[in-house]
């Protein structure tokens, strides 16, 4: 396959992942929804921190002895081996925890019992 930049790379990323969540958001606003949308700077940051993890994970998760296939589709599926589902698995647990009214701190204690 063909070498490319990590300028291109991350600008594709970034594009794709904006173009994901933007959908996801629209898919909520036409099923009625009024609360928990997102604002731009959220979109932003989570654009940002999903194209980021994406591309971290992908790298970090080939081995060296077998060959390094990149797909962006693969990269930012929700679902499977993926930094998305992996940072999908942290917001509910964090979510979870703020509903129970525990503080990562007091989970992290838990944690080492």
């Amino acid at each position: 396959g063909d070498t490319i930049k990590l300028k291109n790379l991350l600008d594709e990323g970034l594009e794709r992942a904006e173009k994901k969540i933007r959908a996801k958001e629209e898919e909520k606003k036409s099923k009625g929804a009024t609360t928990g949308l997102l604002s731009e700077e959220e979109i932003i940051a989570c654009r940002d921190a999903v194209t980021y993890g994406c591309i971290k994970f992908a790298d970090l998760s080939c081995t060296r002895t077998n060959d390094y296939v990149f797909s962006f589709d693969k990269m930012l599926d929700d679902k499977g081996k993926t930094a998305v589902y992996l940072l999908y698995a942290l917001t509910r647990i964090r979510s979870i925890a703020r509903t129970a009214g525990r503080s990562r701190e007091s989970l992290l204690e838990h944690a080492k019992q």
